[in-house]
This record gives C-alpha cells, sequence and structure tokens, in this order.
C-alpha cells in the first residue's frame, strides 16, 4: 500500500516525495507523507468492506507560501476523485499552514490529510 501511496503523490505533486520526511539538505520544494491512521480491513458476509487510510501530506518550499499552495491545489484537484489506478476514492479531510520554520533557511510548509479508499484485491 505505501507504494501506491507513494505512486499517487509523485504522479499528482511532479516532485520529490519522501515517506515520514524531507531529508535535510534535500532541494525544496519537496513533499514527505506519513500514514496517521489505516483502518482495519474486515469482511462482511463473505467480502470485503472498503477500509480507508488517512495520510497527512506536508509540501515544503524554500521560496514562499505561494509555492506551496501551487502544489496542494494539484492535491485539491483530486479531491472527490473516484476510480484513480489503485484508490477507489480521494478526499480531504484538512489543510493548513505551518508556521515558518525559525532559522536563517525559511521554510514553508502546508499540510493536507487525505483520506484514501484503496480498491479492493
Amino acid at each position: 500500500m505505501m507504494t501506491n501511496i507513494y505512486q499517487l503523490l509523485t504522479a499528482v505533486l511532479g516532485i520529490p516525495v519522501w515517506q515520514d520526511f524531507i531529508p535535510e539538505g534535500e532541494d525544496k520544494p519537496a513533499a514527505s507523507y506519513l500514514v496517521i491512521y489505516r483502518e482495519k480491513e474486515r469482511v462482511l458476509k463473505g467480502r470485503p468492506i472498503l477500509s480507508r487510510i488517512n495520510v497527512q501530506v506536508s509540501i515544503s518550499s524554500d521560496t514562499s507560501r505561494l509555492e506551496t499552495e501551487e502544489y496542494c491545489n494539484k492535491l485539491r484537484a483530486i479531491d472527490g476523485a473516484s476510480a484513480l489506478d489503485n484508490f477507489k476514492y480521494v478526499s480531504i479531510l484538512s489543510d493548513t499552514d505551518e508556521p515558518r520554520s525559525d532559522s536563517s533557511e525559511s521554510i514553508y510548509t502546508t499540510n493536507i490529510e487525505l483520506q484514501l479508499t484503496p480498491k479492493q484485491t
């Protein structure tokens, strides 16, 4: 499943995507993702029922908040999308900015929480 999440984010965003965090020293813009909730798959009356995975995506830029917004808009464009390659449905649960980092290198970050419904295999 992690491969499917990575492939979706890479295809939609078109920038480097990392699991957990963007390594220090990597060029920006870049994104990271973290699974924050995974619903256990269940079977009801012999048939698998839909499960959901919540993923927090953090998009960082060293240029401006406007640049993070450009990439967030790409994710917003798939809100409500159905029948993607490996997911039956995608929705955005939350969309927030992080305070700019307090360092000599300004980093702007926006977080979007996605809820993904995997296709049944």
